[in-house]
């Protein structure tokens, strides 16, 4: 083999060297990438999944949430109701326990000196106070019922009837007959009023309005049924 025979053999074997090193670099720089799309892919797959649970735990998280809220308002409502119940059970007890005093108690005589009339209380009520003018008192058995009872000269010479219709502006219940009227109804806070008034002449010969007032709770209506029902009979 001449010299000019090798010379193109060696570089023939240097061109197939050069090819066989490009396709190793780029073989290399392939797998690189390949593996670098890979770890993407991989990363972002993760990512999903995270994305995934957390939604997961999010509304898992949302439905305990609205389960406690539910559980809760449930808790309350029964806890309100329990708690209603109770008030009306000791409403109830402190009724009953006005009622049979009423029933159980005697009836005491009031005599005022100034105007010269009477009426009977309960002997469960104490007086309050007895009023610096002498026109009356005022009583009270506690759980907020009272009574009023107080007189006043006819000054103005009014009739029955002139009162009465006065005073019946706020009543829900009022009657008027020949010398008296009665007139009941709510005032502030569920209290209700019932009102006598009795027009009556005194040991001087002078007209002089009477009157006797009790208030009470609404829940103690039904309890002092008897008390009523007693000075509507009895003060005249």
């Amino acid at each position: 083999m001449d010299n000019n025979d090798n010379y193109f053999y060696k570089k023939r074997n240097q061109g197939t060297d050069t090819k066989k090193l490009v396709l190793i670099i780029a073989g290399v720089i392939i797998g690189t990438v390949l593996v670098f799309l890979s770890g993407c892919f991989f990363m972002m797959m993760m990512d999903r999944d995270k994305v995934h649970d957390n939604d997961r735990l999010t509304a898992c998280d949302s439905v305990r949430s609205k389960e406690r809220y539910v559980a809760n308002d449930g808790a309350l409502d029964e806890n309100a109701e329990a708690a209603e119940e109770q008030h009306q059970t000791m409403a109830d007890d402190d009724a009953e326990k006005v009622r049979r005093t009423l029933a159980e108690a005697s009836y005491v005589k009031y005599e005022n000196g100034r105007f010269g009339y009477s009426a009977s209380y309960p002997s469960c009520f104490r007086m309050e106070m007895e009023s610096e003018n002498g026109d009356g008192m005022r009583l009270s058995m506690g759980q907020g019922i009272s009574m009023n009872i107080y007189g006043f000269y006819n000054v103005n010479e009014k009739t029955i009837r002139d009162l009465f219709e006065e005073d019946r502006g706020n009543a829900t219940y009022s009657v008027q007959k020949k010398n008296w009227y009665v007139v009941s109804g709510f005032l502030h806070d569920d209290m209700i009023f019932w009102k006598k008034v009795v027009l009556m002449n005194n040991f001087e010969n002078m007209e002089v309005f009477v009157t006797l007032n009790i208030t009470f709770p609404g829940r103690m209506k039904d309890a002092v049924n008897s008390l009523i029902e007693y000075e509507n009979k009895h003060f005249k």
